[in-house]
């Protein structure tokens, strides 16, 4: 649900410019539901688990009295019942500590979880420099006839699941839920069919780009909202897996995001 709101508020101007304001108050809404069913879940638990912490000496010698006293015939010496409380109410102790301890390893195997799904998660393309930005500059960018796609792990793994692509397109595929953690909350998801083919296809996010940066030339990028100019900076990083063409970038790089 944080991610989802940091993501909105980040981006609260393109939302008011589309009118998407009623789609992603219905997504935050949604996981706020979620989470309260889960909050509320576990306070009902913490409310069981501290009831039985706080009755169960008083039951278990209560229970013991009974079945010694009336089971068994045996009658019940203030010695041995003084004692039994005292060892009844030092089992208290360790029902203290038993909650805490499997809370803890709950929220340790969530945690692990989630550290094994970003492990997991596929490399980012254009990070590491390739062998051909040895013949650039120090500050120098190219960048030649490179397509990217948000979704281009989904058409990987179709492909590498033996689906066949039509007309030279990537066929679209579901993505695993580590995958589609992985594209961001406006990320496009359509996609094109052609009159004479049935086939869905995939919605590139940028196509063609050519682009060269000499060391110590200022670029600016201008366009409508909507039309890649983040998504070509995040395409330079690498964020935006590359289909098609090559980027080559030599230098040290930073970032501000507006």
């Amino acid at each position: 649900r944080m991610a989802v709101v940091s993501e909105t508020l980040a981006a609260i101007r393109t939302i008011k410019l589309h009118g998407w304001e009623a789609q992603f108050e219905k997504a935050i809404g949604d996981r706020r539901a979620k989470e309260l069913s889960t909050l509320r879940t576990f306070q009902r638990l913490a409310a069981i688990t501290s009831t039985l912490w706080l009755c169960a000496p008083s039951m278990a010698a209560l229970a013991s009295f009974l079945v010694k006293n009336a089971i068994f015939g045996q009658d019940i010496s203030a010695s041995q019942g003084f004692t039994s409380l005292t060892l009844f109410q030092l089992l208290s102790v360790s029902l203290t500590v038993l909650p805490n301890v499997l809370n803890q390893a709950i929220q340790a195997k969530v945690g692990l979880n989630r550290i094994t799904r970003f492990l997991a998660l596929p490399e980012v393309d254009g990070r590491t420099q390739p062998p051909e930005t040895t013949r650039l500059s120090i500050g120098e960018v190219e960048v030649i006839d490179a397509t990217f796609c948000w979704n281009a792990e989904r058409e990987n793994d179709a492909r590498a699941d033996g689906a066949a692509p039509a007309d030279g397109a990537q066929s679209a595929a579901g993505a695993s839920s580590a995958q589609h953690a992985t594209s961001p909350l406006l990320a496009s998801e359509i996609r094109t069919t052609d009159a004479s083919d049935e086939t869905p296809r995939p919605h590139y996010t940028l196509r063609g780009i050519e682009l060269s940066v000499s060391p110590g030339e200022l670029v600016l990028v201008v366009g409508p909202t909507g039309c890649g100019k983040s998504s070509l900076l995040s395409a330079l990083l690498g964020d935006v897996p590359r289909v098609a063409g090559a980027v080559a970038m030599r230098g040290t790089v930073s970032y501000c995001p507006q």
